[in-house]
């Protein structure tokens, strides 16, 4: 088995192109999927965000009948 090639002072003299090559093979390849993943991603929180806008709605509908309620006894919602 070859020795690793070292610098005159013993330590390692640094990276191969091949090693530097296969390394940008491997980002091209990471960048060239992430925006596959991110737009697989997007349509679900789209999702989310619209179904926690959706509760926010629900629950201040629901404060606010409340209020009227509260203001208006002759208008008394069923509780539960």
């Amino acid at each position: 088995m070859p020795t690793p090639r070292t610098s005159e002072t013993g330590s390692p003299r640094g990276f191969t192109l091949l090693e530097l090559l296969v390394v940008l093979a491997i980002l091209v390849m990471a960048a060239a999927l992430f925006p596959l993943a991110l737009n697989r991603a997007l349509p679900a929180r789209r999702v989310t965000t619209t179904a926690d806008h959706l509760i926010a709605a629900v629950r201040n509908a629901q404060r606010r009948a409340r209020q009227v309620a509260t203001n208006h006894p002759d208008h008394q919602l069923p509780r539960g």
